[in-house]
Parts: C-alpha cells; structure tokens; sequence
C-alpha cells in the first residue's frame, strides 16, 4: 500500500545532488513542496514524515557508506607509501 511513498521519494531524490564534500544532505523542504506544486500531488503531512523519515534513513546510510569508502581509500594510500 505504501509503494506510491517509494515512487515519490525516488522521483523527487533522483533530480537533486544528494553528495557534496563527501556528505549525503537531506532533501530540504522546499523540494518537496516544489515537487508537490510541479506534479500535483497532494502530500498529507502523515505522508511527509515518513517521506522525511526515509530520507534520514537514507542519508545516514549514505554517509555511512561514504566514510567506510574514505577509509578504504586511505588504507590504500598507506599501503602504497610503505
């Protein structure tokens, strides 16, 4: 029943860049409500948090991810210098 909250999230995330200095950002509020003026949709405020919520969930991810890269990176580069 929730597949259309994937739907929307996915289309709003897809046309952002999400990365910038090595840090995943959320989406600030004023794309979603730029997504929800251009589209139509009507978004009730039960359906923005939990948009909100995997947005966190999907930063935290992101930059979990990001910083196990970082490290990996950096191990190479030791490596290489011994």
């Amino acid at each position: 029943y929730g597949e259309y909250l994937f739907e929307w999230y996915f289309a709003i995330s897809n046309r952002l860049r999400r990365v910038s200095d090595g840090v995943c950002a959320p989406i600030p509020p004023s794309e979603f409500l730029a997504w929800v003026e251009l589209t139509g949709n009507l978004v009730r405020g039960f359906e923005y948090d939990i948009l909100s919520a995997m947005d966190l969930a999907f930063c935290s991810e992101m930059n979990s991810e990001l910083k196990d890269f970082r490290d990996r990176e950096k191990d190479k580069s030791q490596n290489k210098q011994k």
